[in-house]
């Protein structure tokens, strides 16, 4: 029985034994392993459980099935626990299904990063076990890479890999069991937070769970890469940039040498002047952008501005897929961003051009189709659940119900033209309203996001600022979603009670003179409208006593400005129905969040459940899903119940809309498809027979 010393306390550990049963409801949970390898889940070496008492359990591999039992009730702690559950059920036939559904599976990782949401407005990238021990602790945790990595040399060399456990050193011992009780101090400590925060949904930290088990499942599967395919784009692109250099060469422009800047600079000036045309600046010189979305719009009207513009394309396109190698790939997904998405790197499956033939690359393992499900106007169905919950009715969401395509519905009213007749450039116009106008996006913002989201040209402020106006006469409810936080003083009366200002107000709009005086102190106004100055004590209650409740970090603070006030109006917090919470938003965050956020949350909850009915996901992308499926499977019955999960899950977040989802099997994966269907009604595969898609 070994004793050490850890945060100023004696603990000691020891082995669990079947004979000592069930130790405690609330447990601590930690795992060693062998080394990590893509695709694969690493073989359990050592279990530690850490119960809150002076001991540290050890259990061993082939002891951990009947620990789990004792212990099926408890609530586990864990950190980064998507991990250690997936290593866990591999190893025994335990299943933690029942705990995460019924909170009781604990991921210190996950309410660190749900706790700075709310609190900060930023999901921070680092939240290591030593990272949080040292911020929440104030205790530093020995990571020795050696020790880390080292637990697999304690497999024996034998058949049956058996684990050595006598021969685990004392620094090994150590360094396991203390980051078992550093997990347990954590979860005190964020416990506490998290339930002054939101104790209902604990900040919505079940969904997010399941979401990052799901998504931990993917990372582990990997996507298949057609290696002969990825030939054929790279050679075609190569054709394309070539052909696309000679052209620069032409108007002595060579990339890559000395002082090619200046030349690309004054080419972009000339085809301004020749065409008539004004192109975006930028930085300090005033310079001509180079970025695809502001050189796009002239690239039919210049050879030169298409040359580049395609010569850039190109090279980004061979920068990503020549990273690409082996027959399967293995990204890596982040559970949580600000937004409350997912977001995935190494590489980007959820960012990958729809042209040049660079998705159809990824393919099912042999034998194996691809199903690819993608929810219909997902976000518009939470948008109108959020306003129907808010304002008690939705003509969104009763247009959803009566199953209307909301985006050639909208085109038709723009255009004042049938749905029949609308084409496929006019209805992407009206999803650039449909998905735009929601986030409270003004005129000239909104013409910035139709270009380079929809690729739409040519649209003047004045066209866009009337397609704003029909969109919120055909939509009323969204006049109130989107009044909501826009008015600066209204938000300050949420934020501190102005009741207690130290100057009498007399009337019932006390509080608001109060609020309208402090935003003037802050903003830099150092008298009012009638320019009678500010008293001192006035001022002194604006920054001493309101500023800091409002912005805890802001403190000593005695002059404003106009930076100072914009930092104050920023501050709207947004809370989900979920139990998600982000503060810090801006105004077109703050209406964009809740509708974005609970697609989002949906999506999380339906991955989860189809990872647990069995299914193979592959990929995951905002709103749909990439599943492998056998070809000797019933397709039929598949497909029936991938959706049917899909759309129940959906509607966990979202009972009042009509939630539906299109879905196609193919050899590859396709940018679009359709469900085809033999003579005799049996599901195929959808093929393009065209070669390279959009190449």
């Amino acid at each position: 029985m070994l004793k050490f010393e850890f945060n100023k306390n004696l603990y000691q550990i020891e082995y669990w034994e079947p004979s000592l049963g069930h130790l405690g409801n609330k447990v601590s949970l930690d795992t060693e392993t062998s080394l990590i390898k893509k695709g694969e889940i690493p073989q359990l070496i050592l279990a530690q459980a850490y119960f809150g008492t002076d001991s540290v359990y050890f259990i061993r591999a082939q002891q951990m099935q009947f620990f789990l039992e004792a212990h099926r009730g408890a609530q586990f702690i864990m950190h980064n626990g998507p991990f250690d559950i997936h290593v866990l059920e591999a190893s025994t036939p335990f299943n933690f299904d029942q705990a995460i559904r019924g909170n009781r599976v604990w991921d210190t990782g996950l309410l660190y990063r749900l706790i700075k949401l709310a609190t900060t407005g930023d999901v921070p990238r680092g939240w290591s076990l030593k990272a949080l021990a040292d911020e929440l602790l104030g205790i530093h945790l020995n990571k020795d890479e050696g020790v880390r990595k080292g637990f697999g040399s304690y497999i024996q060399d034998n058949k049956n890999n058996e684990i050595n456990y006598e021969n685990i050193d004392e620094k090994s011992q150590i360094y396991a069991a203390s980051d078992t009780i550093a997990t347990w101090l954590i979860y005190d400590v964020l416990w506490a937070r998290v339930q002054a925060i939101d104790p209902k949904y604990y900040l919505s930290h079940k969904i997010q769970i399941m979401g990052a088990f799901g998504l931990h499942r993917i990372e582990l599967n990997g996507i298949g890469l057609a290696e002969e395919y990825r030939q054929r784009v790279i050679k075609n692109l190569n054709v394309k940039s070539n052909a696309s250099l000679r052209t620069l060469h032409q108007f002595g422009v060579v990339p890559g040498t000395k002082g090619v800047s200046a030349g690309i600079q004054s080419m972009l000036r000339e085809e301004e002047q020749r065409l008539g045309i004004t192109l975006e600046k930028t930085g300090k010189k005033g310079d001509r952008s180079t970025k695809e979305e502001h050189l796009s719009p002239f690239r039919d009207q210049s050879i030169f501005i298409n040359a580049y513009a395609t010569y850039r394309e190109t090279l980004n396109l061979l920068s990503f897929i020549n990273k690409l190698s082996g027959n399967r790939i293995y990204p890596r997904f982040n559970v949580l961003v600000n937004t409350g998405r997912t977001s995935c790197s190494g590489p980007n499956l959820q960012n990958l051009p729809r042209t040049h033939g660079i998705r159809e690359c990824f393919v099912p393992s042999p034998d194996h189709h691809f199903l690819l499900v993608d929810y219909n106007q997902l976000e518009l169905c939470t948008l109108a659940q959020s306003c129907f919950e808010r304002y008690g009715e939705s003509r969104m969401m009763q247009l959803i119900n009566e199953g209307v395509d909301l985006h050639r519905w909208f085109a038709s009213v723009l255009l004042n033209k049938e749905e029949s007749e609308i084409t496929s450039e006019e209805r992407q116009l009206a999803k650039a309203c449909n998905f735009g106008f929601p986030g409270g996006l003004g005129a000239k913002a909104f013409l910035d996001y139709a270009r380079k989201t929809y690729s739409i040209q040519g649209l003047t402020e004045l066209e866009a600022i009337g397609y704003r106006d029909q969109w919120l006469d055909a939509f009323p409810e969204m006049r109130k979603y989107l009044d909501e936080d826009r008015n600066s003083l209204r938000q300050l009366l949420s934020m501190y009670d102005f009741s207690a200002c130290p100057q009498a107000f007399w009337g019932q709009d006390a509080s608001e003179i109060a609020a309208k005086i402090f935003l003037r102190i802050i903003g830099g106004h150092e008298s009012n409208t009638k320019g009678s100055h500010y008293s001192e004590q006035l001022t002194a209650w604006a920054f001493d006593e309101v500023l800091p409740a409002i912005l805890p970090g802001f403190r000593r603070i005695s002059k404003g400005s106009k930076e100072l006030q914009k930092v104050v109006l920023s501050n709207i917090t947004v809370r989900l129905k979920t139990g998600r919470v982000r503060a810090w938003c801006g105004y077109c965050a703050a209406k964009n969040t809740p509708f974005q956020g609970l697609a989002s949350d949906g999506t999380k909850i339906a991955l989860y459940r189809l990872v647990r009915a069995g299914y193979k996901v592959v990929n995951f992308v905002h709103d749909e899903f990439i599943l492998e499926i056998p070809t000797s499977g019933d397709l039929e019955k598949i497909l029936q119940d991938v959706e049917s999960i899909a759309v129940r899950a959906m509607r966990v977040v979202a009972p009042d809309v009509e939630i539906k989802v299109e879905s196609y099997f193919a050899d590859r994966w396709y940018k679009k498809g359709n469900l085809i269907r033999s003579t005799d009604g049996r599901i195929v595969p959808y093929r393009n027979q065209g070669g390279l898609d959009d190449a």
